[in-house]
């Protein structure tokens, strides 16, 4: 494809949100259908497929998100992509060589996993065995297609790649309903149907991004390695590499210790939460990717000004959006996972445990938002550091309470760290990169919202009632009527939207 211009950041925003949204719907939508048939243990092993999937992004080492910043980079420069199809045969070398070693990886462990560290009563070892072994593949070939998406983020192509995602998780969701119910249930089928789509995925994927790569950049040699480029982002890599090897042990150790702890259908049952809260982070990603390729192409231009107006934009619809969605749950978390599971014991057991983990994601978000400043300079100096000291303490922690207290201490616990990340590591960045910026921000951007949709949220939880005896439909319909009205109110928190208000409000 030739050169696409400058594409539209509200565009982008609101197709990832369709995309995501779409995403984060169907997987609320199925999962209590795939509970009901497959069963709370068969679930239990999908829920282990997710967290392996997580914990074997550690594997990226960086790579993916190198890869988006050199594309990004590319296209705010004059010289534009001359050389870079020599980086990208090397990623393509070493994604592929990641992505078998990850497969023979599994392959090899699969039995001990099966019959040493999950808990099954019903599901037999070999049974087990086999579905991680074709775990292994997808999440292989999937690990492989996050290079062609994250050179689709880099040139902003959101647009064209959250109709494919569409199209791809409606084939993982809604096709494997179909299966279980018209063809089997047997969770063997379910995830010999997966793997079919891993290689769909990658097909797709792979093809659009040639087709978004300049016609200039062509190459011949599709086995060499260019060692020069890696020298030139290596540091970058390896910040990016290290941090996220730190942020996953954080974010899922817990959860790796709980698989171990809990047997395997209440771990389906606790796999519904990880997911809830999950969710509230998957909130903010289409935010990020949209905004993401912008900054960094403004600090190549040295427009520094503009680049701090739309971090300050960028920050306040996260934050609106992430921390709106997450006090709504915080306010009715009963109800919510009854309506998902339609079992008393879930909503009972894990109603206190939904609001740590959804209040310590979303604070996760908002302390966030500065790796993505750094990310646009292409400093990840202070961020390997503050992980690092934050790993030191955190770590031995997760395991102690983890394991003496379960998922409701590692819930507390994770929302611990993450206000203090948030309240301390921002400051620090800002000062770094953008000195006498974080105290406008923080009391003139940030906390008047978070005040007002907490405020919000009290008087909605003390006016609304749901009934959990209610019908499942009824609860739905609640929900969904008040989280509407509850974004659409808070939304006016935003800056820009507030101000956009005021203009209508003015011409009338």
């Amino acid at each position: 494809m030739t050169s696409m211009g400058t594409p539209s950041i509200n565009l982008n925003v609101i197709a990832n949100y369709f995309g995501q949204g779409y995403t984060l719907a169907i997987a609320i939508i199925f999962t209590p259908l795939y509970l009901q048939y497959l069963g709370a243990e068969s679930y239990g092993l999908v829920g282990f497929f997710m967290m392996m999937q997580n914990w074997l992004n550690l594997l990226d080492m960086g790579l993916s998100a190198t890869f988006i910043r050199q594309v990004s980079f590319a296209r705010g420069k004059v010289s534009r992509f001359k050389k870079f199809i020599n980086l990208l045969r090397s990623f393509e070398i070493i994604f592929f060589a990641i992505a078998i070693s990850v497969v023979l990886g599994i392959y090899f462990t699969s039995d001990w996993l099966a019959y040493k560290w999950i808990k099954a009563i019903q599901l037999s070892p070999e049974i087990i065995s086999y579905c991680i072994s074709i775990m292994g593949i997808v999440v292989g070939l999937r690990f492989f297609s996050t290079l062609y998406r994250g050179g689709i983020v880099g040139f902003e192509d959101q647009i064209w790649l959250n109709k494919a995602l569409v199209v791809i998780n409606s084939l993982k969701y809604i096709g494997a309903f179909l299966i279980i119910i018209y063809i089997s249930n047997d969770i063997k089928l379910f995830f010999e149907y997966q793997l079919i789509i891993a290689f769909l995925e990658v097909g797709i994927l792979g093809r659009r991004f040639y087709f978004d790569l300049p016609p200039s950049v062509t190459s011949k040699n599709w086995f060499t390695l260019d060692w020069s480029f890696f020298r030139e982002v290596l540091p970058f890599s390896i910040s990016i590499a290290y941090t996220s090897a730190l942020q996953m042990i954080v974010s899922q150790f817990d959860k790796l210790l709980l698989s171990g702890l809990l047997a395997l259908n209440i771990f389906g049952y606790f796999s519904i939460i990880a997911i809830i809260s999950g969710g509230v982070i998957t909130l903010a990603v289409p935010i990020f990717i949209a905004f993401q390729p912008r900054l960094t192409m403004l600090v190549a231009r040295n427009s520094i000004d503009e680049m701090i107006s739309l971090y300050t934009e960028m920050t306040q619809i996260v934050i609106c959006i992430v921390f709106s969605s997450a006090m709504i749950i915080v306010a009715y978390p009963q109800e919510i996972l009854y309506l998902l599971t339609g079992d008393n014991r879930t909503y009972i057991w894990g109603g206190e445990v939904l609001k740590w983990y959804v209040l310590g994601s979303s604070v996760t978000v908002m302390g966030s938002c500065q790796y993505y400043l750094q990310n646009a300079f292409g400093k990840l100096r202070l961020y390997v550091i503050g992980l690092t000291l934050l790993l030191m303490v955190q770590a031995p922690l997760i395991y102690f309470v983890t394991t003496k207290y379960g998922a409701i201490g590692a819930g507390q616990l994770w929302f611990a760290f993450s206000l203090i990340w948030f309240l301390g590591f921002t400051l620090v960045v800002h000062n770094k990169f953008i000195p006498r910026f974080h105290f406008k921000w923080l009391f003139k951007d940030i906390l008047p919202m978070l005040l007002f949709i907490s405020m919000l949220a009290y008087i909605t939880k003390n006016s609304i009632h749901i009934d959990a005896s209610d019908s499942r439909m009824t609860i739905l319909l609640k929900l969904s009527i008040i989280s509407a009205c509850f974004l659409m109110v808070t939304s006016t928190s935003i800056a820009k939207v507030r101000n956009k208000l005021l203009k209508k409000v003015i011409r009338r």
